[in-house]
């Protein structure tokens, strides 16, 4: 029950009744979109949101799998267009390597100027398999 002592309190917005008699039970839809199911209907105002702390953990665990990428500008100093071009293609590699897609699915945007190569995004194009397996199996609908 710890849980519920960190859990932030957060506004009823409604009160539903569902379920099949003799089977009843009532969902309190919170502010924050969570809803908290009780065997009763609440007359308080406020209820502690479980949802939130699980959510919270969720996202330092994810942040902990993926962590934040680098700047996506990032800006190389070259002495001729075919040292960028290098440069982009080892870019373009390691990130198909880093995301396990193939090397055609990544597009870099870059633009050169004053001999300063600024890569400016790149965008991946995602199979429907690379996008199940990079949310893991069975999340998907």
């Amino acid at each position: 029950m710890d849980e519920r002592r960190q859990a932030p309190k957060r506004e009823v917005k409604e009160i539903l009744r569902v379920g099949a008699w003799g089977n009843v039970r009532y969902q309190h839809v919170l502010e924050c979109g969570h809803s908290e199911y009780k065997p009763r209907a609440s007359r308080a105002t406020r209820l502690a949101c479980l949802w939130c702390v699980k959510a919270g953990e969720r996202e330092e665990e994810l942040r902990e799998l993926n962590p934040p990428l680098p700047s996506v500008i990032a800006s190389y100093e070259d002495d001729n267009t075919a040292s960028s071009e290098i440069q982009l293609s080892r870019v373009r590699a390691s990130l198909a390597s880093k995301m396990k897609v193939p090397l055609e699915a990544i597009e870099i945007v870059a633009s050169e100027n004053r001999g300063v190569l600024e890569i400016k995004a790149a965008y991946v194009f995602l199979s429907a398999g690379d996008i199940s397996r990079l949310l893991g199996k069975g999340e998907m609908g």
